[in-house]
C-alpha cells in the first residue's frame, strides 16, 4: 500500500513524499528487511519517456511502514498546464521482484 504524503509539488517546492507499508504474503506488516530494496518510481503524464527511480529507506521491520522522498526534476514542470505523476513503490529481495504498490488500492478483503 502506498499513499502520497505530498498532494502537489511546485517549481519552488519540488519534494514529493510517499508513505508505504510493506506486507508479507499473508498481509501481515512484519517483514524481513535484510536484502530488501525499496524503490520509488515516477512517470510524468503516464510515462512518455520521462521517468525516474529513487531508492527509498527500508520499512520498519515491525510495522512495515516506510517513506520515500524524491525531488521532481525542474524540467517536468510546465507553465502552460498542470502535469500529472504516476507513482509506484516497488520492493525487491535479492534481485527477485517482491511486490509493487501504487496507482490503486487493492480491493477490501471479503
Amino acid at each position: 500500500t502506498a499513499v502520497a504524503r505530498t498532494q502537489a509539488v511546485y517549481v519552488g517546492d519540488r519534494e514529493l513524499r510517499v508513505a508505504y507499508q510493506a506486507l508479507d504474503a499473508s498481509h501481515r506488516p512484519a517483514v524481513a528487511v535484510a536484502g530488501l530494496a525499496v524503490v520509488l518510481r515516477l512517470a510524468l503524464d503516464g510515462g512518455a519517456g520521462q521517468e525516474a527511480e529513487v531508492a527509498c529507506a527500508p520499512p520498519d521491520p515491525a510495522t512495515g511502514v516506510g517513506e520515500c522522498a524524491a525531488e521532481v526534476p525542474e524540467t517536468w514542470f510546465s507553465e502552460a498546464s498542470a502535469r500529472y505523476l504516476a507513482v509506484a513503490v516497488a520492493f525487491t529481495y535479492e534481485h527477485a521482484p517482491a511486490a509493487a504498490a501504487g496507482g490503486r488500492a487493492p480491493p477490501p478483503p471479503r
